[in-house]
């Protein structure tokens, strides 16, 4: 079987002269190291044909010149409050099989806030918390308190 392996390389920092990466380093907190990567390759290497496909690197063309049988997700995304959900969205459009969750479950439960919202109108147990900010703001605070 042919299995994409989907996923975010954490990035050293420049060198002198250079352009910083692309992405902050609190982007970056998520992403996997290369011997993480390489761990994982090695592991579906064992009984499938492994391709690899850096998330940042053009990953809707890849994915679409590519066509592996099913892809192994394990990208973060880079920016914006769905940023989970990128690479599954693109694999949804492409009509490719993947491993772990859909857009819509990753995109909301990266929001806490929103997630306990939803859980708590389900009737769930939930600890109390305060939501602090924006919908739309990137730095949007969430803490859990006992009231």
């Amino acid at each position: 079987m042919r299995v994409g392996l989907t996923y975010n390389l954490k990035r050293g920092e420049p060198e002198e002269g250079q352009d910083p990466p692309s992405s902050s380093r609190e982007a970056q907190a998520e992403w996997d190291t290369p011997e993480t990567v390489d761990a994982v390759i090695a592991a579906l290497a064992e009984r499938h044909e492994v391709i690899p496909i850096d998330a940042a690197e053009d990953p809707y063309n890849a994915l679409r010149d590519r066509r592996p049988d099913i892809v192994f997700n394990m990208a973060e995304g880079a920016f914006g409050p769905c940023r989970e959900g990128h690479i599954p969205s693109i694999l949804e459009y492409l009509n490719i099989p993947y491993t772990a969750s859909d857009p819509l479950t990753l995109n909301v439960c990266l929001d806490k806030s929103r997630a306990k919202e939803i859980l708590a109108y389900h009737g769930l147990p939930t600890a109390p918390f305060a939501w602090f900010g924006t919908r739309t703001s990137p730095s949007t605070v969430f803490a859990s308190r006992s009231w």
